[in-house]
């Protein structure tokens, strides 16, 4: 099995169980670095933040398996950028906003905030939830089904 390329590949298709193992894991992962750090910055200062340095390839795994469970859906890697950048771009100005602030500008903040908050269910239910595209798509072939025995799954084009 390749591990470079399931963790870091940005090419082929990825199935929904592939997609929430490695979601799982990583957020294990992650969560467990940021313990260690706030303990280690406890203990030895600054170098107990050393673990978080591992948080960035953490970051590039989960928009690679992402993009791939895009394309299984038969989507590109731009629907990422508008899932992962959307919502919080819809819902920065209600934080904008002072206390006291025009009721126009409080309902119109409202009202993108909850834009934001539809596109994040939408994204989360298209990434998560929904069936590939069954068959061949121009992302490569539809990703075979699971062994017994296979935890993960590198399903890219040959």
């Amino acid at each position: 099995m390749d591990y470079a390329k399931l963790l870091f590949g940005f090419e082929g298709r990825a199935t929904r169980l592939t997609y929430w193992r490695l979601q799982v894991m990583l957020t294990a992962v992650g969560a467990a670095l940021v313990i260690l750090a706030s303990f280690g910055t406890i203990v030895g200062g600054w170098l107990g933040a050393v673990p978080l340095a591992f948080i960035p390839p953490l970051l590039l795994t989960s928009l690679s398996i992402t993009v791939r469970r895009l394309h299984d859906r038969g989507k590109g890697a731009l629907w990422a950028i508008l899932f992962i950048v959307g919502p919080w771009a819809l819902v920065a100005p209600a934080r904008t906003l002072e206390h006291g602030a025009n009721p126009l500008l409080i309902l119109g903040a409202l009202l993108l905030a909850l834009g934001g908050l539809a596109l994040g269910a939408w994204a989360w239910i298209e990434i998560g939830f929904l069936r590939g595209v069954r068959g061949a798509n121009r992302f490569g072939p539809s990703p075979s089904d699971l062994r017994p025995g296979d935890f993960f799954k590198v399903e890219t084009a040959r």
